[in-house]
């Protein structure tokens, strides 16, 4: 999950991109990216259950929650390869 706010900087929107694009080529099928607005009241089950307070990239497998926000928020945009390989190395240690 990918939760960010109605307004959105040129990270937020990085890391939203670079996550997405990464995922939907080499997990179709097996993994969904699921992007939510964190700030719409249909949404509010799910910012509650997750604990969301600012924009957050989450990989949830089961129940098992991974929360690479930091990772994410410090290379999307000048090391988006660090990124993907930060979520290929999460999904498929616990894919396996």
């Amino acid at each position: 999950y990918y939760f960010h706010a109605t307004r959105r900087c040129v990270t937020c929107q990085a890391v939203e991109k670079v996550s997405k694009e990464y995922i939907e080529e080499n997990y179709k099928g097996k993994v969904s990216f699921i992007t939510i607005n964190r700030e719409e009241e249909q949404n509010s089950e799910l910012v509650e259950k997750y604990k969301i307070a600012g924009q957050t990239l989450l990989i949830i497998i089961g129940d098992e929650v991974v929360n690479l926000t930091t990772e994410a928020f410090l290379n999307a945009r000048t090391n988006p390869e660090k990124l993907q390989e930060l979520i290929k190395s999460t999904i498929d240690n616990r894919l396996e």
